[in-house]
């Protein structure tokens, strides 16, 4: 039996065994009434979630509704669901039916974060209403029936894989070996073979449909047939989740349609090769990775692509290249499953293969060794070479958390909601009338000697006072409208018109009542639940991207909501930068130019601000590079600013998010966009966006004279042209260099941008910062073989400075790349960080704060 059979069989199993009841509408003066026998009706049945079986704790999943109408008119029905862990938290969906037909409809819900019971099903439950009564009416089936229960599977992988692959992958060998590596792979990472297989043909077009996953594996050309699907994916890897496409599977327009203008990959043929040998690229460790011969020939790709980190090579073409992707990250191999695998010969005895992990110090480790293979052996089971052992660690990983956790920015949206309340003189004076009436009216008792009355008059008094402070009170709060305060952090799609928006937002209403909470896009508004246990709670969705919160109680004050949506622009957001002799001019474009504020650009290196004029264009020049310490180019900050600094701080800092800078972002404040959110009427809106545009850097015409500051030059540890391999001096996982008590030194890589190139170097300025008892530190180049010292100083302090002169030791290979060697420490003196004390030996460390460069340089003629 073929595996599509096998698949068709199970679907029709599991339709069979799952809970279809045939639900009824009553006609019109029986509804309520159980004895009466309807005679036309309809039918409904609650299955799984259309292809994607991963259910996850604290995140989105699906529920799809079938739903019939066997009436002569026209019907329109809510279906609710809840569950047994949040019985008055309920997610549906608003059907309208035509008469006589059958309709598929689906809606997302959210998985509780904590199940009872074992943990790994959660019951759910279906009620079934009429969309155009005044109350709940429930619609019963024939047996009086009137909710439909069903459980749903809880994944609790470490790591939640999603794959998209050939339905009849038993006609196609290649589609089988490749979900075969993609469970081997998985394997290779101590997590299980398990993924969830997406089999439907039009996907979700919400982003919430693929929230479950942290990887998605593409090996089917089904997505380029459904734009929709197509765009929820794209936002879902800008959004932070990891994509494999293996382009050798799925159709060569793959790339263009997801990434569109954001790459630029030209497939030139296809080739079977026989014999294959995987080099490595700038984004893996240096090394042989071994060389294998295939009885049946692989398939590979040759392509051309640029503005992509290349991981491994075949013949000089691209087998495997990486690219960051918003908060996400993108791989594409275009070598066959085949070509990543060896076979172990089981009648070999070898030794336990042992999977290389990352260093503490996040840098890329020592050169990879080949694995031993036994050549064209046909025996014993395939796992990954030590090329895709290498893919397969930096791929499989959890999905980063949000840029701006809620607990961060819940206190600056609350300082944005507020109402002013009576002053101090005020209520000081209050005070000392109430004083001043006691005492006259004490006196005026006792002239009429009937002072004993003073012990009733005192309380009165007392009372008509703090009458009078809780009426201004009530007053100042109710001067305060209905408001909406939000801070919300958007992210343009690099090459698209789609963007990414997520924050929080403080509802505030100044008396008790049902609260108005609409949405008008697509994702999801989540209010704070504390408090609404007793209160039935529902979202549904009505139309693609249409949804509301019903029977949301709202409480005198103010209540916190985390939204997360996304959408399509009706005017692109893009900015664009050339380089210049004093840094870099461009152009930003947004209908949200005449609000644009406190403008930045931003990387994983550092910070700059940009002037920004009201025509949009801008500069940034040299003298406007930041501290390490700033975010703002103000000198005194206002309350709002002291928000958005704090806001930056939090973003720019985290260092699992430097992949989201790995290019140079730019970054500017507007008010707040209009998201889709529709609040109590007449509510005020509030707060502040930050939004966060990809900068394209433009190539000047040739020989132009430049400079490239420090924000602009990213670096990572290499392994140097001596062959000294990365000692830890570099973080590179948290951005900062290590503290030492030792000598140390690494050879770091600086990246020329890329359309810069070619140019020649005229010469560079470092500056350096370091504290503790260093001893000596040498910066040095490379020269006839050998490192060149450029610059040593002895016993520095603090900031020191050189300027170092246009040579060959600093050469920039073809790819921009300019290698330094760093060394700190004085192996002549260990008595400075090593001190012996009568408690024993006491160790000092020393440490490179920063080390900045700055080049300047002049471009040449582009190579024919």
């Amino acid at each position: 039996m073929t595996r599509g059979q096998i698949r068709w069989r199970l679907c029709l199993f599991v339709s069979a065994v799952v809970c279809i009841s045939t639900v009824y509408v009553p006609q019109a003066g029986r509804a309520q009434n159980p004895d009466v026998k309807p005679n036309v009706g309809f039918g409904i049945a609650m299955t799984g979630p259309g292809g994607l079986y991963a259910y996850v704790p604290n995140r989105w999943g699906l529920l799809h509704v079938n739903a019939t109408n066997r009436l002569d008119q026209p019907l329109e029905i809510i279906s609710a669901t809840y569950f047994n862990d949040e019985p008055t938290l309920q997610y549906g969906r608003k059907i309208w039916l035509p008469p006589r037909s059958r309709i598929h409809a689906w809606h997302p819900i959210r998985i509780p974060d904590k199940i009872s019971g074992d943990g790994k099903k959660l019951n759910f439950h279906s009620l079934v209403m009429d969309a155009n009564a005044g109350q709940d009416v429930l619609i019963r089936t024939e047996s009086g029936q009137m909710q439909h229960d069903g459980f749903l599977p809880v994944n609790h992988e470490e790591l939640v894989t999603g794959v998209i692959d050939d339905i009849d992958g038993d006609t196609h060998p290649e589609a089988r070996e490749a979900v075969d590596l993609i469970g081997i792979c998985r394997v290779s990472q101590s997590v299980s073979r398990s993924v969830s297989s997406l089999t439907d043909s039009i996907f979700a077009s919400g982003q919430e449909g693929f929230d479950a996953l942290d990887e998605l594996v593409i090996c089917d050309a089904r997505p380029t047939r459904d734009v929709a699907g197509m765009a929820a994916i794209r936002r879902w890897l800008f959004s932070g989740g990891h994509l494999w496409v293996m382009l050798d599977q799925t159709d060569p327009l793959f790339l263009e349609m997801l990434l569109g203008d954001e790459i630029q990959c030209e497939i030139v043929d296809r080739v079977t090769l026989n014999n294959v040998r995987l080099d490595s690229g700038s984004a893996a460790p240096s090394g042989a990775y071994g060389e294998q011969e295939f009885e049946r020939p692989v398939e590979l790709v040759r392509t051309v692509v640029s503005d992509v980190d290349i991981a491994f090579s075949v013949n000089g073409w691209p087998a495997a290249f990486w690219k960051n992707c918003g908060e996400g990250r993108l791989l594409v191999t275009t070598l066959g499953p085949r070509g990543w695998t060896f076979q172990r010969n089981t009648a070999v005895k070898e030794e336990p293969r042992r999977l290389r992990r990352r260093p503490a110090d996040g840098t890329a480790g020592q050169q990879a060794q080949p694995a031993t293979e036994p050549a064209t052996v046909e025996s014993g089971p395939r796992i990954p070479n030590d090329a895709m052992a290498n893919l397969s660690m930096e791929f499989w990983s959890e999905r980063k958390a949000a840029s701006l956790a809620p607990q961060v920015i819940e206190p600056l949206v609350q300082e944005y909601v507020g109402y002013g309340i009576p002053s101090r003189y005020l209520v000081g004076g209050l005070l000392a009338g109430f004083c001043l009436l006691l005492v006259l009216t004490g006196i005026g008792l006792w002239r009429i000697r009937k002072l004993e009355w003073l012990g009733a008059a005192g309380p009165v008094l007392a009372l008509l006072v703090s009458g009078v402070l809780i009426g201004l009170g009530q007053a100042r709060r109710q001067a305060v409208p209905p408001t909406a305060a939000s801070l919300q952090y958007i992210q343009a799609v690099h090459g698209s018109d789609d963007f990414i928006a997520s924050g929080q937002v403080a509802i505030y209403t100044p008396e008790p009542g049902a609260a108005t909470l609409n949405i008008h896009s697509s994702g999801s508004i989540v209010p704070e639940m504390a408090g609404l246990e007793t209160t039935t709670r529902r979202l549904i969705w009505t139309d693609l991207d249409e949804s509301a919160w019903l029977n949301l109680p709202s409480t005198a004050g103010s209540r916190n909501a985390t939204f997360n949506v996304s959408g399509e622009l009706k005017n692109r957001v893009a900015a664009q930068a050339m380089f210049g002799p004093e840094g870099l001019t461009g152009k930003l474009s947004t209908s949200q130019l005449a609000q644009a504020s406190d403008a930045l650009i931003a990387t994983a290196q550092g910070r700059m601000g940009v002037r920004l004029q009201p025509d949009g264009t801008f500069q940034s020049n040299v003298s406007d590079v930041f501290s390490h310490e700033q975010y703002l180019g103000a000198d005194l900050l206002t309350d709002e600013q002291n928000r958005r600094q704090r806001i930056l701080q939090t973003l720019l800092s985290n260092s699992e998010r430097r992949a989201e800078f790995s290019r140079p972002v730019l970054l500017f404040w507007t008010e707040p966009w209009d998201l889709g959110f529709q609040f109590a009427e007449g509510a005020r809106n509030l707060g502040a966006t930050l939004v966060s545009v990809p900068l394209d850097l433009k190539r000047p015409v040739t020989g132009t004279s430049l400079v490239i500051v420090p924000p602009l030059l990213p670096f990572k540890p290499a392994r140097g042209p001596d062959g000294l391999v990365p000692s830890g001096l570099w973080d590179q996982l948290h951005q900062e260099w290590a503290e030492k008590s030792a000598p140390s030194a690494t050879w770091v890589r600086y990246q020329i941008p890329k359309a810069l190139l070619p140019l020649k170097i005229d010469g560079a300025r470092l500056v350096a910062r370091v504290r503790g008892p260093i001893g000596k530190l040498e910066i040095s180049g490379f020269r006839d073989g050998k490192p060149a010292q450029l610059k040593q100083w002895i016993d520095p302090v603090g900031t020191v400075e050189v300027a170092i002169p246009s040579g060959d030791a600093l050469s920039v290979d073809a790819d921009g790349g300019l290698m330094l060697r760093i060394s700190g420490g004085d192996a002549a003196r260990p008595e400075l960080t090593r001190t012996e004390t009568a408690d024993g030996p006491k160790v000092n460390y020393w440490r490179i704060e920063s080390i900045d460069l700055e080049l300047k340089a002049t471009t040449v003629d582009l190579p024919e």
